[in-house]
């Protein structure tokens, strides 16, 4: 199953990105990480040097456009727990790839692909899979939140929330 997670806005200015969405539409921070803020409602924004920096580096020149899908300035997000089946799914269908499933900075596996406009399309690991993963593989909290370029509390919470949907 893929479930839709959200849009990335890439941000040439983050600092007058948040004034605008959270100062003055009203919306809700749910993580802040600086080049990367997430916002309650599903809309995220990305620092468009590190979005490209990321995007490029997972590419390697596989996907000589990406300038142009970058700077159409958005990313359909999307995350999976079956991502293999998903690139499967992908590759059998002939979608074009940006890139296939490599491991992000904060250690969250994704691929990314094009949509049929050329926009830039990312499903992931879903993101509580991958903090429960890393810490049930013995990454301390600390260690963590450093990797995943957040604070301890947070990510507390996050395992909490997650820990007592899984009943």
């Amino acid at each position: 199953m893929i479930s839709f997670q959200g849009v990335a806005l890439f941000v040439a200015d983050m600092k007058a990105a948040k004034h605008f969405y959270v100062d003055i539409l009203g919306q809700q921070v749910a993580m802040d990480n600086g080049d990367h803020v997430a916002l309650e409602d599903g809309l995220a924004l990305w620092g468009k040097a590190c979005a490209r920096g990321i995007v490029e580096s997972l590419s390697k020149g596989s996907h000589p456009e990406i300038e142009e899908h970058l700077d159409r300035g958005a990313e359909v997000y999307f995350e999976s727990p079956e991502l293999k089946a998903v690139e499967k799914r992908l590759k059998d269908a002939q979608v074009t790839f940006v890139h296939g499933i490599k491991v992000q900075p904060w250690q969250q596996p994704c691929l990314r692909v094009l949509d049929p406009d050329g926009r830039l399309v990312e499903i992931a690991e879903p993101f509580l899979q991958t903090l429960k993963r890393l810490h049930e593989g013995g990454m301390s909290m600390e260690e963590l939140a450093e990797t995943m370029e957040t604070d301890v509390p947070t990510l507390q919470a996050l395992l909490s929330e997650a820990e007592e949907a899984d009943g």
